[in-house]
């Protein structure tokens, strides 16, 4: 299934595929449910199948260090600044609402490739 969606830059339209459940479009941009597993020996995306994003984080979960890691990593996946990407809920937990600001259009559409 597809939707269009309308580029803020361009105005143009793009099709973009029904969002997967751990995907929220906003009207700041994009809102993900992740379950971080902190400790990794390298960060990456473990699974998009299921109801929430699964990331490895390469980094343990003392002092804030794996939150700072997973921030880094989204950021550079969505191709935005870290400032961009906020933790909203969870910042102790293992699951986490993560905001990323920015163009709602290409977010979604980055978030159809991992």
């Amino acid at each position: 299934m597809t939707f269009r969606a309308i580029d803020q830059r361009t105005g143009g339209e793009q099709h973009v595929k029904s969002s997967p459940p751990w995907l929220q479009v906003t009207p700041h941009g994009i809102k993900l449910r992740v379950r971080v597993v902190p400790g990794s020996s390298q960060s990456s995306i473990a699974d998009t199948t299921t109801t929430e994003l699964r990331i490895r984080i390469a980094a343990p979960p003392v002092d804030g260090k794996a939150n700072q890691e997973l921030q880094k990593f989204l950021a550079k996946i969505f191709r935005v600044r870290r400032s961009a990407v906020t933790i909203v809920n969870g910042a102790s937990a293992r699951v986490k609402s993560i905001e990323i600001a920015g163009d709602a259009a290409s977010l979604t559409a980055r978030a159809h490739t991992l």
